[in-house]
């Protein structure tokens, strides 16, 4: 039940900047400004799994009010599990190198773009290590997952047993 709030629009509330740590039951949000809604220019995401970080988990957690609400970079063997990703920009925004990814049992939700995108950014994807299934993809704006820019990346993104609802 507890609250993580940044205040500063460009401020991230939570990132995983070690291996091997879970974070569990948290709710992970922004409180913007009149001023930094208005200039609409900032750049933060909601949960950041840092480069070059593996074995990290979140789970049965709440993001929301984020421009990216989960991002990760070259980032290995994550755990995305449980969660509900709702009201942000895009709700999980993931490049480059993801190898053993997974993302698991989320409802993705009401985001105003994509409830997920994966891009390479230069750095060669492995979508075969990739796994996210299970989850619910509900009225996020554009679409709710987008695979882009692929042109160096390999293999098949493994994205069975997920439940897509539009109105």
């Amino acid at each position: 039940s507890t609250t993580i709030v940044a205040t500063d629009a460009n401020s991230t509330p939570l990132m995983f900047s070690t291996n091997d740590a879970t974070v569990s039951g948290f709710t992970l949000t922004h409180n913007y400004t009149n001023a930094e809604l208005t200039a609409w220019n900032f750049n933060n995401n909601g949960v950041t799994f840092g480069q070059l970080t593996s074995g990290n988990t979140l789970e049965n957690s709440i993001v929301t009010l984020s421009r990216n609400g989960i991002y990760l970079n070259n980032s290995h063997d994550n755990v995305i599990a449980n969660n509900t990703i709702t009201n942000n920009r895009t709700g999980i925004n993931m490049t480059n190198d993801l190898q053993g990814t997974q993302i698991t049992g989320n409802t993705i939700s009401d985001n105003w773009t994509e409830g997920l995108v994966t891009y390479d950014s230069g750095i060669a994807i492995n979508y075969s290590t990739i796994t996210v299934t299970g989850n619910t993809f509900d009225q996020n704006w554009y679409e709710e997952v987008t695979v882009k820019d692929t042109t160096i990346s390999s293999g098949a993104l493994d994205d069975t047993d997920n439940t897509f609802t539009v109105s």
